[in-house]
Formats: structure tokens, C-alpha cells, sequence
């Protein structure tokens, strides 16, 4: 005999059912999600992997990453992959000793061709690499490059900006770099930056956090400055240990909220940090990772070396 709702339970129900589909798990074991609007997969994976590090999007959506071979931190052997639309990589430059972190430019002075911190003391340097893999050349000389971002126009212009150690300080400083390689640097107003060096740095893509330079100091508990193109700051506490800056588009559905990869102990975590300052746990129990960054379809990527080397891909609930 059929079943006969009574009106209140089956709106119950029904409403149950909705936020169900609004929900789903994780995706990816050991991965915990905190907002459960979204879930992860893994992307990428395969043999060409061993230590899995810097990720950056070409123009026509496909993603390059920095593939340690080697355990140490400064001239590590490395090559760079290419990885399809279906997550399979593939070699792209081989024979390369410490390359890290790397953004594709985009077109225009630049040439639309990828750039890449070389970590090899005494010959450090961003390396120019054709989208092709084709040439390889020295672009600029550094003492000790770090992340690199391009910005967004306006006044910040079309530059390179980086990160690169200063002996005279015993800091990371801002640099930014043109098209003919010519390295200078980019003065900031503020204390706690040129004390604490600065880290993981990335370019707001509108929005709340607008077009400014997003920067993290590289010594823990970090502070995040939000930086216009005049070098004016003003800075969020976190107590976090900032590895990594992400930034969503405007009309992403991870957006309004600068994504922060944190070192926690053995573990490695997500934040997001709204422009206000106010941060919210995103995601936990990622093991080890290296990089993330937003990709043309505004998923976000990371670099997930262990428990195994891997790309994880992190979306909304469909």
C-alpha cells in the first residue's frame, strides 16, 4: 500500500533532498573540505611525477608544472611538464637544475612565454622558456628568486615582479623586472616587510581584492599586505606560515576571497582571507603541497607531492 506524506513532512523532505545536492564530499581520501559547497578529484597524476612544485596556465588553458627529481631545495634536477586537457603530462623542458616556481606572461612584451626562478647558487636567474620548449635562455640574473607574478596593467603596468634575496638585508626583496630583463626594485612603505622579507605574492583579479599585489612576509607567524602600485601597504596578521597566494576572478565561485596555502606542522592547509582580513578555514589533511593557483576555467589547482606526487583539482558541487 502506497505511502501518504503528510504535507509538513514531505516539505521536510524535500527541503532535506535540496541542501543534499548543494553538499557532496570531499572527493579525494584524507582531503577534508570545510565548505562542503565544494569538492576535489585528482587531476593529474603519473611516473613523470616525483616532487611535483610550481603550476602556472598557458594562454591556451593548459597547465605547466616544475617537477623536482631531487630532494634538496637549491640545484635540484628538474624538468618542466605539460599537462593535457584529460590531466596526462608529458615532458616539456628536460635537463634543467633548480627551477621552482614559474608563471606563463601574457601576451605582449613579454612574448607569452613562460618564465621560470631558477634556484641554483651561484648562477640564480629567471629563465625564459618558448611556449614551445623550443628556447631556453637566461632572462635575468638574481641572487635567489622566488615566486613570480605579472601585473594586471594600470599602474603596476605589464612587469614581472619576484621575490629575490638581498645579503645586505638578510631578506627577500620586491623586485620587478621589464621586458629587456632590466632588474629594479619595487619600494614598499612598510616596516614589518622589509624586517620580515617578503614571500608568496600574487595579483588581485578585481573584485574585493581589486588589482592590488597581494604579498606574504616569508617569516612565520606571516603578515599579508595588500600593496597598491604607489608601494602604500596595509597588513593582516594571519599567524599563519604562508606558502602560497591564490586569487579568483570576479565572477569566480571561489571568489571575494584570497585562497593562502599554510604550512601546519606535518600538515598543509587551505585558507581563504577575505579583504577585511577575516580568515576561514577552506580545506584541511592535504599532507604536503607546494603551489595552487586558479586555472582559465576558475578550478583550483594544487601541487600535492605527498602522500603521493599528484595535481588535485578543486571545484564546486555539481
Amino acid at each position: 500500500m502506497a505511502t501518504t506524506w503528510p504535507a509538513v513532512a514531505l516539505a521536510a523532505a524535500l527541503m532535506t533532498a535540496g541542501c543534499a545536492d548543494a553538499e557532496c564530499d570531499s572527493g579525494v581520501v584524507g582531503l577534508e573540505l570545510v565548505d562542503r559547497t565544494f569538492t576535489a578529484e585528482v587531476y593529474s597524476r603519473g611516473d613523470l611525477y616525483v616532487w611535483p612544485l610550481g603550476l602556472a596556465f598557458d594562454a591556451g588553458g593548459a597547465l605547466t608544472v616544475s617537477n623536482a627529481l631531487g630532494p634538496t631545495v637549491v640545484r635540484r634536477p628538474t624538468n618542466l611538464l605539460r599537462v593535457d586537457a584529460g590531466g596526462t603530462p608529458s615532458p616539456l623542458v628536460e635537463g634543467l637544475v633548480g627551477p621552482s616556481f614559474l608563471r606563463w606572461a601574457p601576451p605582449g612584451a613579454f612574448g607569452g612565454d613562460l618564465y621560470v626562478s631558477i634556484l641554483n647558487s651561484p648562477d640564480s636567474h629567471i629563465l625564459r622558456v618558448a611556449a614551445d620548449g623550443s628556447a631556453v635562455v637566461e632572462f635575468a640574473p638574481l641572487d635567489f628568486p622566488g615566486r613570480i607574478a605579472f601585473g594586471q596593467g594600470g599602474a603596476f603596468g605589464d612587469l614581472l615582479y619576484t621575490t629575490n634575496f638581498s645579503a645586505a638585508v638578510s631578506a627577500n626583496v620586491l623586485v620587478r623586472i621589464d621586458d629587456l630583463g632590466t632588474v629594479g626594485p619595487f619600494p614598499v612603505e612598510e616596516e614589518g616587510l622589509a624586517r620580515d622579507g617578503f614571500g608568496a605574492l600574487v595579483f588581485g583579479r578585481g573584485g574585493s581584492l581589486g588589482n592590488d599585489l597581494w604579498i606574504a612576509t616569508s617569516l612565520p607567524p606571516s603578515t599579508v599586505y595588500r600593496v597598491d602600485a604607489e608601494g602604500n601597504a596595509t597588513g593582516f596578521e594571519t599567524g599563519l606560515e604562508v606558502r602560497a597566494l591564490a586569487a579568483p576572478g570576479p565572477d569566480s565561485p571561489f571568489a571575494d576571497f584570497l585562497y593562502i596555502l599554510t604550512k601546519r606542522g606535518g600538515d598543509t592547509t587551505i585558507d581563504r582571507m577575505a579583504a577585511d582580513g577575516t580568515i576561514t578555514s577552506f580545506a584541511t589533511g592535504l599532507g604536503t603541497a607546494e603551489d595552487l593557483i586558479f586555472g582559465p576555467d576558475e578550478r583550483l589547482y594544487v601541487s600535492n607531492p605527498m602522500p603521493e606526487p599528484r595535481i588535485l583539482r578543486i571545484r564546486p558541487c555539481e
